[in-house]
Order: structure tokens, then C-alpha cells, then sequence
């Protein structure tokens, strides 16, 4: 089960955080291109399974953060790993598969994917270094709807 709104998907102290940072909501970005992945494949894997996309912007600014959360099937859960992998992602293992990378240049950003189950949370975070803290949370709240 997926949340069923973005405003379900973040602990209430999570959404502060957010708030507090100026970040404004824009809500469920699917088919919107606001996703959780930088990736083109991994963007259309998200829009071809069931998920929802939430993302956040600083207004005026080129900050933002998407986080996807997708139901996959074990094919997907090993074509999303073996992509992170060949992009050059860090895998780490705690409770299921984390992925991570710090990218600079022009355009900053973290991005990070937990893989657990039949579940996919994926964070993008623009200019911003908190990717992992909000893929932690929404796969905490996926955990508390499912298991």
C-alpha cells in the first residue's frame, strides 16, 4: 500500500522541516516529471508502475526535492539496482538495498533509493544535501502502512 497523498508520507516533524526550511509543497508530481530519480529510465519505471511523486520547491530559487515512493516486482526491484549500480551509485545494506550519490557541478544534488520489498522510495534533492533523511522517512512510513 502506497501513501495516499503526499501529505501521508512524511512524519508531521518531517513536514516541519521542510516548512521550516521554506520549502512549499506542489503535491503529487507523477507524469509531472517531479520524481524522486535524475535517471530518464529510471523516471519512466517509476511513471509505468504504481506510485505517487511528491515534490517540494524554494520559491524563487532552483532548490527542490522530489521523493517517489513505487510498488515493484522482483524484476523491477533488480533493473532499478543493477541501474544505480552502473550510474555509480554507493550500495549500502541495512533493512533491505540503499543506494546513494552526491553529485556537483552546474546543478548539486543528492539522490538516494532504498529498495525494501516490493517497494521502491527514490529522493532527489536539488541543491540540497538531505536525500537520504527524506528516503529514510518515507520508507519509514511505508514500513508503519505495510508491515
Amino acid at each position: 500500500m502506497l501513501p495516499t497523498t503526499c501529505e501521508d508520507l512524511f512524519p508531521e516533524s518531517t513536514e516541519a522541516a521542510l516548512t521550516a526550511e521554506g520549502l512549499e509543497p506542489l503535491g503529487d508530481t507523477s507524469g509531472a516529471e517531479g520524481y524522486g530519480a535524475s535517471d530518464p529510465s529510471l523516471q519512466a519505471m517509476i511513471e509505468a508502475n504504481e506510485s505517487v511523486s511528491c515534490t517540494w520547491v524554494l520559491p524563487g530559487s532552483e532548490r527542490g526535492l522530489s521523493t517517489s515512493v513505487t510498488i515493484v516486482s522482483d524484476a523491477d526491484r533488480e533493473a532499478v539496482a543493477a541501474a544505480l549500480l552502473a550510474a555509480g551509485f554507493a550500495q549500502t545494506s541495512a533493512v533491505g538495498e540503499y543506494y546513494s550519490m552526491e553529485s556537483g557541478g552546474e546543478f548539486p544534488h543528492t539522490e538516494t533509493h532504498a529498495l525494501y520489498e516490493d517497494f521502491w522510495v527514490a529522493t532527489l534533492d536539488g541543491f540540497g544535501t538531505s536525500a537520504s533523511l527524506y528516503t529514510e522517512d518515507a520508507m519509514g512510513t511505508v514500513n508503519q502502512l505495510n508491515f
